[in-house]
C-alpha cells in the first residue's frame, strides 16, 4: 500500500456518516453538504488508501472488510480532534470551568472545608459541584463519569479506578459521659460486647466496617439504632440509646458535655482510611486536574491520627 499523506478531518468525518447512515443521501443531509461532494472526497479517501472502502455495486450501500478498518479508526481520530479542540479550550478557559466531586456527607464534613478554601483561593471561579451519596455508591458515579473526583473508604477494588489514601483516622468509642465505662482510659471489643450500638445507614461503607469487626472479635452487635446522620448518632448516645464506634475526626468536630469518647485497646485497633478516586483511562478537564493537585499538595498536612 502507498504512503498516505492527504487525508483530510472533514473527509473521514463525511466517511463516518456515510457508513453510520448507509446512505450517501442520507449522510449529505446530515452533514449539509451536496451528495456529489460528498461522492468526490470518499472517492478520494479510497484512492489515498488505495482500497475500497464502500460496496455500490447493491441497492443496499455495504462496508468492505477495509472499509470497516478505516471506519473504527477514523472514528478514534476524529474523537481524539475533537477532545484536543475541547481540552484546549479549557487551557484558554481553567479559571472559569467546573468540577464534580461526589462525596460521602460524613467524610464531606471532614475533608471539604479546608480543601474548597485552598481550592477556591486559587480558582476563585471554577465551579464545584457536589455530589453527597453513601461510600458505596461514588466508584459508580466516577466510572460512569458522573463525576469527575470521588472520595470514599477504602479499599475499593476496582481496576478501572485509582486511588490515592487520602486522610486515615482511627476508630474511637463514643459513649454517654453516664455510662459505666466513661472513666476509663480505653476500653476493648470484648468489653463492649452487650452493649447497644448505633450504625450509619446500610447505604454507607461504616454499617459494614463496624459490622465486620465485631465479628473479628467474635460477636455481632445488637444494633439498636440506624441513621445517615452522625450528629443524630451523638445525640442518640447522649441519651443513653446506644455507643457508636466511629472515626477520632469526627470527636475532633464534635463537642457535647453528655459525649465521651474513648480509645480502643491496642489488640482492637480499628482504622478509617478515606481515599481520592479518580478514572484510569480518562483524561481529567483541567479544573478536574487542578482541583486534584490541590488536594494532593494537601495530603501531608491534612487530618490525621
Amino acid at each position: 500500500m502507498k504512503e498516505v499523506k492527504n487525508v483530510n478531518l472533514q473527509a473521514l468525518q463525511l466517511y463516518i456518516a456515510v457508513v453510520e447512515e448507509g446512505s450517501f443521501t442520507k449522510a449529505a443531509e446530515r452533514c449539509f453538504v451536496t451528495q456529489p461532494y460528498l461522492s468526490q472526497l470518499v472517492k478520494q479517501l479510497e484512492k489515498e488508501y488505495d482500497v475500497q472502502l464502500l460496496n455500490r455495486s447493491t441497492r443496499t450501500l455495504s462496508v468492505t472488510d477495509a472499509g470497516k478498518v478505516v471506519y473504527e479508526q477514523a472514528r478514534k481520530i476524529v474523537h481524539c480532534m475533537e477532545q484536543t479542540k475541547v481540552l484546549l479550550e479549557q487551557v484558554k478557559d481553567v479559571h472559569r470551568g467546573e468540577v464534580t466531586i461526589a462525596i460521602p456527607p460524613l467524610v464531606g464534613t471532614i475533608v471539604l472545608p479546608q480543601l474548597s478554601k485552598h481550592f477556591r483561593e486559587r480558582y476563585p471561579n471554577v465551579k464545584m459541584n457536589l455530589i453527597e451519596l453513601g461510600a458505596k455508591k461514588i466508584p459508580d458515579l466516577i466510572k460512569n463519569e458522573d463525576a469527575d473526583i470521588g472520595f470514599c473508604v477504602m479499599p475499593v477494588d476496582d481496576d478501572s479506578l485509582k486511588t490515592t489514601s487520602y486522610v486515615s483516622s482511627d476508630f474511637v468509642v463514643f459513649i454517654s459521659s453516664d455510662h459505666r465505662f466513661a472513666n476509663k482510659n480505653q476500653v476493648t471489643m470484648k468489653q463492649l460486647k452487650r452493649e447497644s450500638f448505633i450504625l450509619f445507614s446500610e447505604g454507607f461503607t461504616l454499617h459494614d466496617s463496624v459490622i465486620a469487626h465485631c465479628h473479628r472479635h467474635g460477636f455481632a452487635p445488637n444494633i439498636s439504632f440506624e441513621t445517615s446522620q452522625w450528629d443524630l448518632m451523638v445525640e442518640l448516645i447522649a441519651l443513653k440509646m446506644g455507643i457508636a464506634l466511629l472515626p477520632k475526626s469526627i470527636a475532633k468536630m464534635m463537642h457535647h458535655e453528655h459525649v465521651t469518647v474513648l480509645p480502643l485497646s491496642e489488640d482492637a485497633k480499628f482504622q478509617w482510611e478515606i481515599g481520592m478516586v479518580t478514572k484510569q483511562k480518562k483524561t481529567p478537564s483541567f479544573a478536574a486536574k487542578a482541583f486534584e493537585d490541590v488536594a494532593q499538595s494537601l495530603i501531608p498536612r491534612h487530618l490525621t491520627s
